[in-house]
Formats: C-alpha cells, sequence, structure tokens
C-alpha cells in the first residue's frame, strides 16, 4: 500500500509539541536542565546544524548541508504549560522551532521543538 503523505505528515507532527530536542545547557547535567529535569528523556539523535557561540552560550543554527548535531529529546504533556517560561528563559536570541530529529541508524525520525537561532 503506497504511502498516503498526509497520513504521514500527521504522524509525524503528533505530539510534537510534547517533545523538546537540546544540544546545550538545558541537557541532562548541564548548567539549566533542573528548567526540564522533569520531563523524562524519550530519544537521542542528531540533526542538521552547526552549534556556534553566543555569549558563551551554545546556538543552534539550522544547516541541512552541516554536520549532525547531537540532541536529546526530552518530553511529558506539561511542556504545554511550560513554553511561554521556556521562550523567556531563552530570550530573543532564540526561537523555538520544529525541527526533524534522526533517532536511529535506519532512518527512523521525529519532529520535535527545538530552539535555534532567531537568525537562523
Amino acid at each position: 500500500m503506497p504511502l498516503d503523505p498526509a497520513r504521514l505528515a500527521a504522524a509525524l507532527l503528533h505530539d510534537c509539541h510534547t517533545r523538546l530536542a537540546v544540544y546545550g545547557s538545558l541537557q541532562p547535567g548541564e548548567q539549566h536542565h533542573d528548567l526540564v529535569e522533569d520531563l523524562p528523556v524519550v530519544a537521542r539523535g542528531a540533526l542538521a546544524g552547526r552549534v556556534t557561540d553566543l555569549d558563551g552560550y551554545p546556538v543552534l543554527r539550522l544547516d541541512p548541508a552541516a554536520d549532525r548535531v547531537d540532541v536529546v529529546v526530552l518530553a511529558g504533556a506539561a511542556l504545554s504549560d511550560r513554553w511561554e517560561e521556556l521562550d523567556r528563559f531563552e530570550g530573543p536570541a532564540y526561537r523555538r522551532d520544529l525541527v526533524i530529529v534522526e533517532v536511529d541508524e535506519r532512518g527512523g525520525v521525529l519532529v520535535a521543538s527545538c530552539y535555534v537561532a532567531s537568525g537562523a
């Protein structure tokens, strides 16, 4: 049976706003993980981009031609109540965007929110 593009898109986007891909200070064991420590790690993966420095903090710039950046995906329904707080924490230098995270070597992917450079 051929893949229906609409069903595939719906499956990829299902629950994407309850997932957060982190690569810097929000990762487990890092400086600001306490803001999301109640969210379990549901996947480890990578996405296309490069991390640069912004005033001592890492910032992701999306770039399909770049190497892969390792990320940890956190998830939980509690995120829907926290987006405003996390957006304020990240500030104007970052924007929350949907990204495609490669989660295994067989081509498995999921869609998650991620804070990237606001100019990315």
